[in-house]
């Protein structure tokens, strides 16, 4: 059975917000569609900004690993890069070792994109601005507009201002209760 396509890599693209002062994650879903055990490596372009866990490992037939990977906080815009997945089945020899030679694997790709969040320079100075003491509408503000909402993808953000009408009233009374349950338990 030829497993050329038999690992699958889920979303194709990873996009992260840039500049963003605060460090990012988003998950990579690799699934084995064979009867093989696979061994997998991943390599990443910008090994200085992005990091990736974990970075090699053993798939077994017909179950999915999730891959984290985090970016460091970005002051600027920054140009797009790849991660590289090499993958192939497992080498009868190796008792639980990753192979040295990879020449043999097959090669998938997956996009890292930057999308601009912020209009300009001051604006991501008052996201980074962070004096200790922050006032309960500013944080409520900022978590609102950069917090990432989980649909069909954890990327995506919401601009959808129908949502918002509905229950605007309650949603400060809730974060405002939450905050206040947090400051008093620690």
């Amino acid at each position: 059975m030829n497993i050329k396509n038999m690992m699958i890599l889920s979303p194709s693209t990873l996009t992260f917000q840039a500049p963003f002062p605060f460090y990012q994650k988003r998950q990579l879903s690799l699934l084995n569609l064979s009867e093989k055990i696979m061994v997998y490596s991943i390599e990443v372009d910008d090994q200085a900004l992005y990091e990736v866990m974990p970075l090699s490992g053993v798939l077994a037939t017909y179950c999915t690993i999730e891959v984290t990977i985090l970016i460091k906080p970005v002051s600027g815009n920054m140009p797009a890069s790849m991660l590289t997945v090499r993958y192939m089945e497992k080498p009868e020899n190796s008792s639980g070792n990753l192979p040295t030679d990879w020449s043999g694997a097959f090669v998938s790709q997956v996009g890292l994109l930057l999308m601009n969040c912020v209009a300009d320079d001051e604006e991501l100075m008052r996201l980074a601005d962070s004096d200790g003491d922050p006032d309960v509408n500013d944080v409520l503000k900022r978590l609102e507009r950069y917090k990432p909402v989980c649909t069909n993808c954890c990327l995506k953000r919401s601009n959808c201002n129908q949502a918002k009408e509905s229950k605007a009233w309650l949603r400060p009374l809730l974060w405002s209760a939450c905050l206040a349950a947090l400051s008093a338990g620690g």
